[in-house]
């Protein structure tokens, strides 16, 4: 039977990212993938993108069209634009019992207030958590992330009982340090959209580990 496998995206029009590149990543996976849209993106000239939001009784709408025919195997949540947004997304959660939840928001693109509402909200239902270094310094207020030891003691200081992926930050000599119940990985492996790879994946990472 086919698996059934959500991304929570924005739409990128170039197809490099958001919705387009997460639904090519499951087909490659042999999953069968649904999307739900947050926001258009259309890049300009230069390095701006104009974002248009999507009203969020819309954003219901798509997601009880997904539920329709039943709830996910796996779920990516790739954007979050407001509070709203998040409680419909909880909301779903609870209501079809979701697992294998990966989050991979990026916080420094959200106001401070919504950062901290979705960290606290969503922690208990997520099993995959994957951040930037600055993410992480967000998230944990440690300014000093430079060393191995900084990493680990930010990580560890981040309460949370699933799995953990620190994306390369540019001085570090690996592609990710994960962190998984109180063991940490580093691994040189370099994986193109790992989100969307882990959830295709039912939120596995053993092929990142050493």
């Amino acid at each position: 039977m086919v698996q059934k496998v959500l991304t929570i995206n924005y739409s990128d029009s170039t197809c490099k990212a958001g919705i387009q590149n997460d639904l090519k990543i499951f087909q490659q996976n042999d999953v069968f993938g649904f999307s739900v849209m947050t926001h258009l993106t259309t890049p300009k000239e230069g390095s701006k993108v104009y974002s248009e939001f999507i009203n969020p009784k819309i954003l219901e709408q798509q997601l009880d069209s997904v539920f329709s025919d039943g709830t996910m195997d796996a779920t990516k949540i790739g954007a979050i634009n407001t509070i709203e947004d998040l409680h419909i997304m909880i909301n779903f959660i609870k209501t079809y019992g979701l697992k294998n939840i990966t989050l991979n928001v990026r916080f420094k693109n959200i106001e401070l207030h919504l950062r901290k509402v979705i960290i606290k909200e969503l922690f208990p239902f997520i099993s995959v958590l994957i951040l930037t270094t600055q993410d992480l310094s967000i998230i944990t207020a440690q300014k000093h992330l430079n060393t191995f030891d900084d990493l680990k003691v930010a990580m560890t200081n981040i309460f949370f009982e699933g799995v953990i992926i620190l994306e390369k930050s540019s001085s570090s000599n690996y592609s990710y340090l994960i962190k998984k119940e109180q063991t940490f990985f580093k691994t040189k492996e370099s994986v193109e959209s790992l989100s969307a790879l882990i959830t295709a994946n039912l939120g596995s990472i053993d092929f990142l580990l050493e």
